[in-house]
């Protein structure tokens, strides 16, 4: 199940040592259909915010701190007959399971 509609918006920008980056995903509504077991349930579209700063410590080394899914979205509960007996609240329709998460990350260029 992954929506027929995914769209992506980004904006990179750079400014001496800095790098700037916004990203916003569009995931489209999903329908499940409940088969072999379960109800259809349909799931609202979403939006996805990810942002990083990122600073040239060297001609080939930088670092870059950000967020993927900074504004923590999920996707729509599911109903009580598609969570395995309450089990899985959110069903990886559209987007992962598991919120945001915060990175660190060292690049190096030779």
């Amino acid at each position: 199940m992954s929506p027929k509609t995914k769209a992506s918006l980004g904006l990179n920008y750079g400014s001496g040592k800095f790098n700037f980056l916004v990203r916003n995903t569009y995931f489209g509504k999903v329908i499940r259909d409940g088969y072999p077991f379960g109800g259809v349930q349909e799931f609202s579209p979403k939006v996805v915010t990810d942002i990083s700063v990122g600073y040239d410590i060297t001609k080939n080394i930088n670092f870059t701190l950000g967020a993927n899914n900074v504004f923590d979205v999920f996707p729509d509960r599911q109903i009580y007959e598609n969570s395995y007996y309450g089990v899985f609240k959110y069903a990886p329709v559209q987007m992962g399971t598991l919120g945001n998460y915060f990175f660190g990350r060292l690049n190096f260029n030779f």
